[in-house]
């Protein structure tokens, strides 16, 4: 089980004032089952089953990643 910070994009939608100049990103936890990690990507599920499946995966981009901690 992991526990991982991270940024994601964010999207604004509608008219926007172009004097405006401030667009966070989105701060991001995510918690669950280590499916795999690469170079690339931490890939993690929410839900793993007893026959082999998962559900909810979410492939997160190492680059965006700010802090990974293994959960007991």
């Amino acid at each position: 089980m992991m526990r991982v910070e991270w940024e994601d994009a964010a999207t604004y939608s509608g008219w926007t004032d172009l004097e405006h100049r401030e667009f966070p990103t989105s701060e991001c936890v995510s918690v669950g089952f280590l499916l795999s990690r690469s170079d690339r990507a931490i890939v993690m599920a929410l839900t793993i089953s007893d026959g082999g499946g998962a559900s909810e995966i979410v492939a997160i981009p190492v680059a965006n990643v700010r802090e990974i901690r293994e959960l007991v």
